[in-house]
């Protein structure tokens, strides 16, 4: 079985105000887990962008690239809608990044599960309460002992939520 995993990069958390600067988008074999790159592009939406934005602060994504190569979503929107409309699609927060990207008028079809949710059960960290916090990527790395840094780039975290989902397989806990 093949699945999309998405991940996106933004100006902040509210897609009603913020831009998406990033979006990357790898496409995983379960059974192989083999990870191959099916699109990349910076996005400039043409909205006014902060140099402070947290994106820029956290990771090694220049404003100056964005407003330079970042393409409208309209001239990416037939290439990537292809691609949500071909495979089943997920991703580390689909509550966010599909938040985002619905909000630009992208549908997808068959959605799959979104890992941080069936990761929340694995790794049961405690939130207080009786309840379990949602992990992040970094969490489910360490936990899985993969010695890898979170880039904060949509291109390589897709891949890097890709492992973790094949990983997640692997181990029997994709239920």
């Amino acid at each position: 079985m093949k699945m999309l995993v998405v991940d996106i990069e933004t100006t902040g958390l509210c897609p009603e105000d913020d831009l998406i600067v990033e979006i990357g988008v790898v496409l995983l074999n379960t059974r192989t887990g083999r990870i191959r790159k099916k699109f990349y592009s910076l996005v400039n939406e043409g909205g006014f962008i902060s140099k402070d934005s947290w994106i820029f602060e956290n990771s090694d994504l220049k404003y100056k690239d964005v407003i330079k190569y970042g393409k409208s979503i309209k001239k990416i929107r037939v290439k990537l809608q292809k691609l949500f409309n071909k495979y089943s699609v997920t991703s580390y927060n689909q509550v966010f990044d599909f938040g985002f990207l619905g909000s630009r008028g992208f549908s997808f079809g068959e959605r799959e599960k979104d890992p941080m949710l069936v990761l929340t059960d694995v790794l049961r960290i405690d939130k207080g309460y009786k309840n379990f916090k949602w992990p992040s990527v970094q969490e489910v790395l360490d936990f899985y002992g993969i010695n890898i840094i979170e880039p904060h780039r949509a291109l390589e975290d897709a891949k890097i939520e890709a492992r973790i989902i094949y990983e997640t397989i692997k181990r029997g806990m994709w239920y």
